[in-house]
């Protein structure tokens, strides 16, 4: 009887590290960063946004703060913070700052 309890406790607790680690997978830098986005594909709902430092960043739709996703054009210039899930780098946290160049 014990060994069942024992296993049902063992599996409870792997369950709760589970869920936990499903509500928070991202570490975050705390730094901010500036950048461009460097393409869009709005029927995916993700994009790509090119760092100062010239890496390609994927961020989701989710992600944009202050303007719909919809609204965005390819070239605008974009404050981001960066986390990194099992696809990679992401940015995360996005701001749209400026309209691109010529408009």
């Amino acid at each position: 009887m014990t060994e069942r309890i024992s296993y049902f406790q063992t599996l409870r607790r792997r369950l709760e590290a589970f869920a936990y680690r499903q509500s928070h997978p991202l570490k975050r830098r705390t730094l901010t960063q500036e950048g461009y986005i460097s393409s869009l594909e709005p029927l995916l709902g993700h994009g790509h946004i090119c760092s100062e430092d010239g890496r390609e960043l994927f961020f989701r739709a989710e992600n944009v703060l202050n303007a719909d996703f919809d609204d965005l054009l390819v070239g605008a210039v974009v404050r981001f913070s960066e986390a990194y899930a099992d696809e990679g780098e992401l940015a995360v946290a996005i701001q749209v700052i400026a309209p691109p160049k010529g408009l």
